[in-house]
């Protein structure tokens, strides 16, 4: 998790000091940071930051992108298929919900990883 902070932090050309600073208010935080340990929120707050997934701060996932869930769509676009997964979607609990953006997150991810070795 340190090393793709740090990471984050030379692309944009800030210091992991001045990040630690900004989210948490004091550079203090940065031993705790280095050892893999971070509160929740200074977890979100430094993905929003950079504009990246939680999962890819936490290694988790190697895609970059935010699942918008807010995100407006004009269901009248959408094929019949991909209407029926919304009403599905919007009948399940919040639980459900991370359960299927998680599944969907990681089948993209399988997704992009099979077409980069076909690609090779």
């Amino acid at each position: 998790m340190f090393e793709i902070i740090k990471s984050l932090c030379r692309e944009e050309g800030i210091s992991i000091t001045s990040l630690c600073r900004e989210v948490t208010g004091s550079s203090g935080n940065l031993e705790t940071w280095k050892k893999g340990y971070m509160r929740s929120d200074c977890l979100v707050k430094i993905a929003r930051y950079f504009e990246v997934s939680v999962d890819f701060v936490l290694g988790i996932s190697k895609s970059r992108k935010v699942c918008k869930i807010n995100e407006k769509v004009d269901i009248q676009t959408l094929s019949g298929e991909e209407q029926g997964l919304v009403e599905m979607y919007r009948k399940l609990s919040i639980r459900g919900k991370i359960k299927v953006l998680s599944t969907a997150v990681k089948e993209t991810d399988e997704i992009k990883n099979l077409e980069t070795i076909e690609n090779k």
